[in-house]
């Protein structure tokens, strides 16, 4: 089974170097199946391209600082996992949209996911509760801008912008105090030390079972703290994580086809 670092004592000890670490990993660290058919694999290498790409977007455009805060509808995709560690990155907080604590307050940018065929947005629900900036995500993989038609007035296109910035994220992991919020949500409130300490016991977990897995599934429909967690533990072990929204009955194949050993529900 491939790694990142196999000694212990060499594991990255924070998110921000963990995320960043990610850039020597060759082999796949995410793979996305959409409800369109869209099948998505970013290698450890893209992916951490991608997200210090989103890093410098949310600093350079938006202006994120450590400890704000972000409002994050969260459906699982891979676009929706890249923001999400960019914001890591930054040190800033991700507050699920769905977490009953949520009010908005001292929200600087809320992030959605643009309508497709088969679901409706709740970007108007987001946009609402935030004081701050929204961005949109296209659902296609390969979408390069979203239609002017589901953009809303002022708000800014993932897809559109994020090509404009660099390939590496100047202060990776400087800005990025263990003491900040991760993640709050499902009652909820975990610093980076937090998360990236149950992390850690999954990825003990990974380690320590019955064999090598090379691909766990995550098996849910929304990011949770309990998700967040676990996607950080199979990056840990170099495992490829494969996440989708397509109907059950299609997805027995897709896991075979990804050898996944391990399914996380």
């Amino acid at each position: 089974m491939p790694t990142i670092s196999s000694p212990r004592s060499a594991q990255p000890q924070s998110v921000p170097a963990l995320l960043q670490s990610m850039a020597q990993q060759p082999t796949p660290a995410l793979v996305f199946y959409g409800h369109d058919g869209g099948r998505v694999e970013l290698s450890g290498r893209v992916l951490e391209n991608w997200v210090a790409k989103t890093a410098n977007l949310l600093v350079d455009d938006l202006g994120l600082m450590p400890a704000d805060r972000v409002l994050l509808e969260p459906p699982v995709h891979w676009r929706t996992a890249v923001v999400v560690a960019g914001v890591w990155r930054v040190g800033a907080t991700v507050v699920l949209a769905d977490s009953s604590e949520n009010n908005g307050a001292g929200v600087a940018l809320a992030v959605t996911m643009a309508p497709d065929a088969q679901r409706s947005s709740a970007e108007g629900d987001v946009f609402g509760a935030a004081a701050g900036d929204l961005m949109v995500l296209a659902y296609p993989a390969l979408a390069m801008e979203l239609d002017p038609s589901l953009l809303p007035a002022g708000a800014i296109d993932f897809c559109a912008e994020i090509r404009a910035h660099g390939d590496h994220y100047a202060d990776a992991g400087a800005s990025a105090a263990d003491q900040e919020l991760a993640v709050v949500g499902h009652s909820q409130h975990l610093s980076l030390a937090e998360l990236m300490a149950q992390a850690q016991e999954q990825a003990a977990d990974l380690r320590t079972g019955s064999g090598p897995v090379n691909a766990v599934h995550l098996n849910t429909a929304t990011w949770s703290p309990e998700s967040f967690a676990r996607l950080l533990a199979a990056w840990m072990t170099g495992t490829t994580v494969v996440i989708t929204d397509r109907p059950g009955t299609d997805v027995a194949h897709l896991l075979s086809t990804e050898r996944v050993g391990l399914t996380w529900s």
